[in-house]
């Protein structure tokens, strides 16, 4: 679901034979059936896989500020990944015969989170390949620049502009006991709202989520990561044209013997293939965040596509499907560092050796 969508739990989970839209019921309840299966499927995998990486990443040490990096996204993914499977069960529990509780009750310990951390992973990878451009760019500056202390007061606050504005989404859903005619029962749900500024709040927030960083950190992410692609084939060619001269015009600090064509062949290698990873992680981030970002513009220009709106019974469907694709995004990371990376790929196998 959205961020900081208002929800009407009795048109969106308790009046179902009733809903409008583009699809029958039983059809809305088959897609819903698949997605929800798959949304608790692959978040399950996604939230064992950061685990995996966080501890990965720690066993290696954090000698270098992009290790602070990743294993920052690797949180924010396995935060994602979780509450990517608690959107799920908030749909599928409230079914359960007896259930005491409606869907709404989830949405601020998990939809509202789940949204939050996306934008979390978000920022953190545009954080990366805006790092790994500029030190493309300007390879001496930038590497004293981005240091490991500013680099975890950068990953820190990032967590707290993400995560902080949460607490006015969940204060626009406070839980309470109601009754339900359809249903003719009293259960926990969610309580209407009439407070004119924690609305008005509620409104700025979900723009803010919703829009600005969605687009923001899409398109951010989408440029740089293109003219890195583009820099980095550009200093690989002029590496090669001066291959020659790297033992005289490369050397240590301090008047240290300068480097061998072989070391700085190495060192150069090892830029380059942090440079692909990241590479390979903002890909993905791009192919994962394009159905989410038509999902969420489509949301904020089409009348009736919203919650108790026109479509009432494909969005809920369309939205636990981007609550997937953000598991897939966070899952897949792994995949990434264990084949670009040769340190990772060691460290995990001597974890589950046991080494």
């Amino acid at each position: 679901m959205e961020f900081g969508q208002n929800f009407n739990e009795s048109d969106a989970s308790d009046d179902l034979q009733t809903l409008p839209g583009l699809i029958s019921d039983s059809v809305y309840w088959h897609v819903m059936g698949v997605v929800l299966g798959l949304d608790v499927i692959i978040g399950c995998f996604a939230t064992g896989a950061n685990i995996v990486t966080i501890i990965v990443y720690c066993r290696m040490g954090f000698a270098d500020s992009t290790t602070i990096s990743l294993t920052a996204l690797a949180i924010s993914d396995f935060l994602v990944a979780a509450t990517a499977v608690n959107c799920g069960l908030s749909f599928i529990l409230p079914q359960v015969p007896n259930a005491w509780f409606t869907t709404g009750i989830f949405m601020s310990f998990a939809g509202a989170p789940h949204f939050a951390l996306t934008k979390t992973s978000a920022l953190i990878t545009t954080y990366l390949s805006g790092e790994r451009y500029l030190c493309v760019l300007f390879p001496l500056k930038i590497r004293m620049m981005f240091t490991r202390f500013r680099t975890l007061v950068a990953m820190l606050i990032i967590f707290v502009i993400t995560l902080g504005p949460t607490s006015i989404v969940i204060l626009n859903y406070p839980m309470g006991w109601m009754f339900y005619p359809e249903r003719n029962r009293t259960l926990l749900g969610v309580l209407p709202v009439d407070d004119a500024i924690l609305i008005a709040a509620h409104a700025v927030t979900r723009f803010y989520f919703s829009i600005l960083l969605t687009l923001l950190t899409f398109l951010t992410v989408t440029i740089t990561t293109v003219l890195l692609a583009v820099s980095l084939k550009k200093s690989k060619a002029w590496r090669d044209a001066n291959r020659s001269m790297a033992p005289t015009h490369n050397g240590h600090k301090n008047g240290d013997a300068p480097l061998s064509t072989s070391e700085l062949d190495t060192k150069q290698s090892k830029e380059t293939k942090a440079v692909k990873m990241v590479i390979a992680i903002a890909t993905l981030f791009i192919g994962t965040n394009i159905p989410i970002s038509i999902f969420v513009v489509s949301t904020a220009v089409i009348p009736g596509f919203d919650v108790g709106g026109q479509y009432d019974n494909i969005y809920p469907a369309m939205a636990i499907a981007s609550v997937m694709i953000n598991g897939i995004n966070s899952g897949a990371n792994i995949f990434i560092y264990y084949n670009m990376s040769s340190k990772f790929k060691l460290a995990m196998l001597c974890l589950f050796r046991g080494k």
